[in-house]
């Protein structure tokens, strides 16, 4: 295990991560959107 590899793994890890955060936020923004205008509607 070199230090390079190391840190390549942790990059694609980071970046998984980083993807997984943005869509759940990208889903929580909609749902939160979307739960606005059914109040408006009401």
């Amino acid at each position: 295990m070199s230090a390079v590899h190391t840190k390549t793994k942790y990059d694609k890890d980071l970046k998984n991560l980083i993807f997984i955060i943005n869509y759940y936020k990208k889903i929580t923004i909609n749902y939160y959107i979307f739960s606005q205008s059914k109040y408006c509607f009401l």
